[in-house]
């Protein structure tokens, strides 16, 4: 069963570093846009500036030392905060579809398909009750980071290797299921 998968784990790798650049372009983007006074008043080419200007010169922290993602300059603040949102959803159904592919390749049943497609939509569910409760009773930081937490989850590989494991252990302590 695992060994049908390996020619995956490259296109998660590729997937995992181009999600990770758009994420940190993002996140250094808005920490550092917040440092400066009236950042988003600015051109786009006085933004770079701004930015270049406030970035710390740490050559091994790829937090400081990424290439920048210069789209960003073009964008308000809202819309940078949208953008963040959709790249995040992008990469849930960006993994769900890998999920299902490698199930696909391993000739799983189709109700695990839809196991995996109604896990995903529970998780995304929970993870917009937690933002949400947490607004309501007046932590969002904390309904955040649960949400982010969750979110993060799913932008992995981490549901397809627990799900392979589980089917492995079930088929382990079952062998008439075989």
């Amino acid at each position: 069963m695992i060994k049908k998968l390996w020619f995956f784990i490259p296109i998660f790798i590729t997937v995992g570093f181009f999600q990770d650049y758009l994420k940190v372009n993002i996140n250094h983007y808005a920490d550092t846009a917040q440092q400066i006074p009236g950042f988003f008043q600015l051109d786009p080419n006085q933004r770079e500036l701004a930015l270049h200007q406030a970035t710390p010169d740490f050559p091994f922290d790829y937090y400081y030392s990424h290439s920048k993602f210069g789209a960003l300059n073009s964008m308000t603040e809202s819309g940078i905060v949208r953008f963040k949102w959709e790249v995040a959803f992008f990469f849930v159904f960006v993994h769900l579809a890998l999920v299902l592919w490698a199930y696909r390749h391993m000739n799983w049943p189709k109700n695990r398909l839809y196991a995996a497609i109604g896990f995903y939509f529970l998780c995304l569910a929970a993870s917009g009750g937690f933002w949400t409760l947490g607004k309501a009773i007046g932590s969002p930081q904390q309904g955040y980071a649960v949400a982010r937490r969750l979110l993060g989850f799913l932008q992995s590989p981490l549901p397809l290797v627990l799900t392979l494991m589980a089917a492995w252990l079930y088929l382990k302590w079952n062998p008439e299921k075989t």
